[in-house]
């Protein structure tokens, strides 16, 4: 079943208002992607979201039912729970609704191998298209109807005045949800084991505590008082995204050792401003970083004591490395990257 549509471009998603690397790159596809002809239908966490998200599947189908839906453009989750809310803005591509898929992190493969449910996932995203920011996530166990890779952005303004290294205090700084898949204990273990070296450092940490498969919610709440008491770390907290470029100039190093990431925001972020990386050896940080210089290390104290003590010692990133991540991560680039793979064929 076919149904007559107009041109305007559902946007499904989580809200905008979190300070998550999903959360930021989605506001922006609304708030730049000619937003005059979305309908906007977000959901929220918490108490309110069964009834905003009833509302939302009404609104939903009337919009479909009434032809006004052309293309969908659709931020899904990759747990189970979330595919099973996603699955009625899924189905919209049975009546004819082009359904595009941004998909900001792994996990997929597994859904698909799920019983039963796996298959339904399967059957819902062969008929979509799918939006990834890295080629090494555009592995699946189907087939879509298209792969696009559009690779996420920088904020860091084109004639940004990297700051001068050193001062005589090396300042390290976390941006990043304080999380021990995330490597945050890693990171201050190796720093404490770098004292011996006699160097002047500070570090900063930014991001929320949150409880993953390493550390419950007590446990990394505990830990986050434990390092609020260091007088050797400046712990921020969650902080709005559109300051983290002014914090991040006046640093030295961004670190990052998690487990498995996408396209991390901050990574691209400390590209652009010509900052030392020490970073966890995954794929989708390897393939953010490409030729940028960068401390890969083990996720151990050992490791990173070791990297920061090279860090400290080499000299700068060449500037013309920060210019090319500059130009590779362009807003402009991807802005027009979305406009061409949503308005494709109108």
């Amino acid at each position: 079943m076919t149904i007559k549509q107009n041109n305007f471009i559902l946007f499904w998603s989580s809200s905008l208002d979190g300070i998550t690397g999903q959360a930021i790159v989605s506001k922006r596809v609304f708030d730049k992607i000619n937003s005059n002809n979305w309908i906007k239908l977000t959901y929220p966490s918490g108490v309110r979201f069964i009834y905003v998200y009833a509302i939302n599947i009404v609104r939903l189908y009337y919009f479909v039912f009434a032809g006004k839906i052309k293309t969908a453009y659709i931020v899904p989750s990759r747990s189970l729970f979330g595919f099973i809310r996603d699955i009625p803005v899924l189905l919209i591509s049975l009546f004819g609704v082009r359904t595009i898929l941004h998909i900001h992190g792994d996990g997929l493969n597994e859904l698909f191998q799920k019983k039963y449910i796996g298959y339904l996932a399967s059957f819902l995203y062969t008929r979509s298209e799918i939006i990834i920011p890295c080629k090494h996530l555009a592995v699946f166990p189907i087939r879509p109807k298209n792969i696009f890779i559009v690779e996420n952005y920088s904020t860091i303004p084109k004639h940004y005045n990297p700051k001068s290294f050193y001062s005589d205090e090396v300042k390290i700084l976390w941006s990043s949800n304080v999380m021990a898949t995330k490597g945050v204990n890693i990171l201050v273990d190796g720093l404490l084991c770098a004292s011996k070296y006699k160097i002047n450092f500070k570090l900063t940490i930014m991001g929320k505590p949150l409880a993953d498969s390493l550390m419950n919610q007590l446990e990394i709440d505990s830990y986050s008082d434990y390092l609020k008491k260091e007088t050797w770390i400046n712990y921020l907290g969650a902080i709005s995204p559109n300051k983290v470029p002014n914090i991040m100039r006046e640093h030295d190093i961004v670190a990052l050792l998690s487990i498995n990431e996408c396209q991390p925001m901050v990574i691209i972020e400390a590209m652009c401003c010509g900052l030392k990386l020490i970073v966890s050896d995954v794929p989708g940080i390897r393939n953010t970083i490409g030729d940028y210089p960068a401390y890969f290390v083990k996720r151990n104290k050992d490791s990173v004591s070791k990297a920061f003590l090279h860090a400290c010692r080499d000299l700068p990133v060449d500037e013309s490395f920060r210019r090319d991540a500059i130009k590779r991560f362009s807003s402009s680039r991807f802005d027009n990257q979305m406009k061409e793979i949503l308005y494709l064929n109108q």
